[in-house]
């Protein structure tokens, strides 16, 4: 059953983002009340009622590949997507490329590497007016920014069979100056975020290095948010990896900044930022927070920066 599920990309959604200040806006802003709507990937229609409980009285269509509730059309929208909407309200189906190829799942031949942006740039070519509940890891990839209005990051229980970190993606015809929410919390507009973050590190360092002379715990624990560095000592070698992702040793020539100050200017860039771009990592925090991850090239920036290069 849940291999099917993954095959099928299909999650459930339970919570109601649709009550948020970002969502109302765009809602506002569009005209989106009392209108045609299509819902593509419709799984058990729970985006209808949820839209009907904050208030929006929409006539929607509903399609799906495995309908899971009366009043669904069954039909493959990847391969054939209904046209004729403005307005295209759904959570498309997600399934990693390497995780189906791992799995031995079928995947549609693509340049995307998830199936969800394959669904997406189906409704973006075929809709004015896109609202996608997505995997947070959106924000930090870089693509479908033309037309985006707002994104909402929705960390807490969205699924009800998943810890994926889950998002909300708002879509105009045009967009101008795409603004970052965490529920109702504005944080800015994406660029200025953006523009926060260190600049392009000159240096380069050593990462995964067993000999290195800087720790970095590089994943949020469950608890709070304790991405840090470290003294290098704090980092066994023998769990230094090439492959490590988590925890790791740097190697840096000559001078190592504090850690105290890489810290200090960490926990600034994570509350200027809203943590936007970290990755979120699988799980929520006992704060209601997604867990985060640093890159190696993030760390290497801040400490670049510290150095003065």
């Amino acid at each position: 059953m849940e291999e099917k599920k993954r095959e099928m990309g299909r999650y459930f959604t339970v919570g109601n983002p649709f009550q948020t200040r970002a969502f109302q806006n765009w809602a506002k802003a569009l005209a989106i009340t009392n209108e045609r709507a299509l819902e593509p990937f419709a799984g058990c229609g729970n985006i209808p009622v949820l839209l009907e409980q904050a208030g929006y009285d929409l006539r929607f269509s509903k399609y799906d590949i495995q309908p899971a509730q009366k009043g669904i059309v069954k039909r493959d929208t990847i391969k054939s997507f209904p046209r004729g909407y403005k307005t295209v309200i759904t959570n498309p189906p997600w399934l990693a490329k390497n995780s189906a190829q791992r799995r031995g799942i079928r995947f549609p031949q693509t340049h995307f590497d998830d199936l969800y942006k394959v669904a997406l740039e189906k409704c973006l070519l075929n809709a004015e007016n896109v609202c996608a509940i997505i995997p947070d890891t959106f924000i930090t990839s870089g693509e479908f920014r033309k037309r985006l209005m707002a994104y909402v990051s929705l960390p807490g229980e969205m699924f009800a069979d998943t810890e994926q970190p889950v998002g909300m993606a708002l879509f105009g015809k045009n967009g101008k100056a795409a603004t970052y929410w965490i529920w109702n919390r504005r944080i800015g507009t994406i660029a200025a975020i953006e523009s926060a973050m260190p600049k392009r590190a000159r240096r380069k360092f050593r990462f995964n290095a067993k000999n290195g002379n800087l720790g970095l715990i590089a994943v949020d624990g469950t608890k709070g948010p304790s991405i840090r560095f470290c003294g290098a000592e704090e980092i066994p070698k023998f769990a230094v990896k090439a492959t490590s992702r988590s925890r790791t040793r740097i190697l840096v020539m000559g001078t190592v900044p504090s850690t105290r100050r890489l810290n200090n200017r960490l926990a600034e860039l994570r509350e200027k930022t809203g943590d936007m771009p970290l990755s979120s990592f699988k799980g929520t925090r006992k704060d209601g927070m997604f867990r985060r991850r640093i890159s190696w090239r993030q760390a290497e920036d801040i400490i670049s920066e510290a150095l003065g290069a």
